[in-house]
């Protein structure tokens, strides 16, 4: 595991947990890392490539399920059924924060923003950011991202679209 790695995917799921106060889903925990990182939040520590719904990294999930085996993070069945959730203990969370805490102000603003988000939302804004790194303009990037994503309604492509842009002059203005 890369050093950096572990408190940031624990920070990532308290954050979240934060601001959904349900749980964290392997999704969020995936989107968030890959904004933080893009946008030089986290160091960045993982290969992310375009999959199913956004960007994905195996590296990243193979780092949270090696935090549930040992135990530092509980993965819990989602109250829909689907999936699971993660969350991991308050003293865990505590060394965590300690570790990223000149840069909590951003990465709270990310979660706040990412938490109540649905997977579709999520995988919509991210899309959108890795799209981007194609340096595509605006337009050029939706028609993209339709392409990929041909689930997505326009309108739901706009909406994550500008609200990738707002994020990122928000958490990174040096970065665009």
């Amino acid at each position: 595991m890369v050093e950096i790695s572990m408190p940031a995917i624990v920070t990532a799921i308290c954050l979240l947990d934060q601001g959904s106060g349900k749980g964290t889903t392997r999704t969020h925990i995936q989107k968030f890392v890959f904004l933080a990182e893009k946008w030089g939040l986290f160091p960045a520590a993982h290969r992310f490539s375009l999959y199913l719904h956004g960007p994905y990294s195996r590296d990243l999930d193979g780092e949270i399920m090696a935090l549930c085996a040992a135990s530092m993070v509980r993965d819990m069945r989602d109250s829909s059924g689907f999936g699971a959730t993660y969350r991991v203990s308050p003293e865990l969370a505590a060394a965590a924060g300690k570790f990223f805490a000149g840069k909590l102000g951003p990465l709270e603003t990310l979660a706040e923003s990412l938490a109540p988000k649905s997977s579709r939302g999520l995988e919509a804004i991210a899309t959108s950011e890795y799209v981007r790194a194609s340096s595509l303009n605006p337009d050029q990037v939706k028609q993209r991202v339709k392409e990929i994503k041909p689930h997505l309604t326009p309108q739901e492509i706009d909406g994550a679209y500008d609200e990738a842009v707002r994020l990122r002059q928000t958490l990174a203005p040096t970065s665009i």
